[in-house]
């Protein structure tokens, strides 16, 4: 997954490779407890996380997050992790144009996140 930096959201540089573990897609990087996490949607890898104290020097976290296209929401003291979800066989890359009862379904899934990668399950 590359990066590029920007003074006003309109005029982009690209700076390079940030992470080289998964390919990837759909990153997100939130600042939650003293440092910065990557979050990204590594398709059959799962949603992958990396730790970094810099936002240059990524290290990935061990295990792997729920879902697909993942978000967080930070609210107080507590860090929700929103997903795309739902029964899948293991290893289906096609999804629902192989198996029709596979189709992800959107939130309400959702898990308390205390990273790294302590999740606990609210509904």
């Amino acid at each position: 997954m590359c990066y590029a930096v920007s003074p006003d959201l309109f005029h982009w540089e690209a700076k390079g490779t940030a992470v080289t573990d998964f390919s990837g897609e759909g990153p997100k990087v939130i600042h939650w407890k003293g440092s910065y996490w990557l979050i990204a949607d590594c398709w059959q890898n799962g949603m992958r996380v990396w730790k970094s104290d810099d936002c240059l020097n990524w290290k990935l976290q061990e295990g792997a997050l729920f879902g697909s296209h993942g978000d967080v929401v930070i609210s107080g003291d507590r860090a929700w992790w929103f997903y795309f979800g739902g029964p899948r066989p293991f290893g289906d890359t096609e999804g629902c144009r192989n198996y029709p009862f596979a189709r992800q379904i959107p939130a309400p899934l959702l898990h308390s996140l205390d990273l790294p990668l302590a999740v606990s399950c609210e509904r």
